[in-house]
């Protein structure tokens, strides 16, 4: 079995492979995952500004104050603004891509290659969530407590 192959976990040997073979692995064009991932998170980023600048966009943007909808809170159940909307987008990928990753952690033995990899693009993809929200002014991580680590 081959990293190529559908049903290949890395954890069909306890001893890790040699750097090339990563490389290979990386210079697959079928891998370009981080590529796609990011050209999506570019393309809805550029969806949310798009509706954001609505003519209306500002009305939705931020939560309705009681002083101008006093009865909104007891009719509308889940309440829901664009500001709200674009950070659920940004946490649900964040989750999604830690828990695949973290999956393959759990899965393969310590020291194969699949979880070599995987740790690695654990702390790769930590730095670029990091700088992503850094420059966004976006603070919350699922890392606040790791920093110091």
């Amino acid at each position: 079995m081959t990293p190529d192959d559908e049903y290949y976990t890395g954890s069909e040997t306890a001893t890790p492979t040699s750097t090339s073979a990563i490389e290979k692995r990386r210079s697959n064009p079928n891998h370009t995952n981080d590529q796609r991932q990011k050209a999506w998170q570019k393309n809805i980023n550029l969806l949310w500004q798009e509706i954001a600048n609505h003519k209306n966009g500002t009305m939705f943007m931020n939560p309705i104050k009681k002083s101008y909808a006093p009865l909104y809170d007891k009719v509308v159940k889940q309440p829901l603004y664009l500001k709200t909307i674009k950070n659920r987008v940004r946490d649900e990928f964040e989750r999604d891509v830690v828990l695949m990753l973290t999956n393959s952690l759990m899965y393969n033995k310590e020291g194969t290659e699949m979880y070599l990899m995987a740790l690695e693009m654990l702390d790769d993809v930590r730095e670029q969530i990091r700088l992503f929200k850094s420059a966004d002014g976006y603070s919350v991580s699922l890392w606040e407590n790791d920093s110091q680590q």
